[in-house]
């Protein structure tokens, strides 16, 4: 679930979302390309770029970006996430009700798992 950190990764979750069936597409386009967007001078500019590869154009980047009550929505999701289930970090992995805020490496992960496939 998305649980934006700051006010653009809030834009990156709006806009992925504005993309409708391609909304995953756009988030994996989005992690690939972060470098491109995230860490730039001008990130919003960044983020029009990227999503132009998928077809939006700047009205409807624009429309998106401007809809409050998307903003509001992300914004709720993340409120609730961090009241309801405490989460303060990204990544947070709930494994069988356990939480596990951050980065898990793929053999750590294993190590996690493997206790509830005996």
């Amino acid at each position: 679930r998305e649980f934006p950190l700051d006010p653009l990764a809030a834009a990156a979750a709006m806009l992925a979302r504005c993309s409708g069936d391609k909304r995953e597409a756009m988030v994996e386009l989005m992690f690939a390309q972060q470098k491109n967007w995230a860490f730039v001078n001008n990130p919003l500019e960044g983020l029009r770029d990227l999503v132009k590869q998928t077809g939006m154009g700047q009205t409807a980047f624009d429309n998106c970006l401007n809809d409050q009550a998307l903003f509001e929505k992300v914004n709720s999701i993340r409120d609730t996430a961090a009241q309801k289930f405490g989460i303060t970090a990204t990544p947070t992995f709930f494994i069988n009700g356990d939480k596990k805020p951050g980065e898990i490496a793929p053999e750590a992960l294993d190590e996690v798992l493997a206790p509830y496939f005996k």
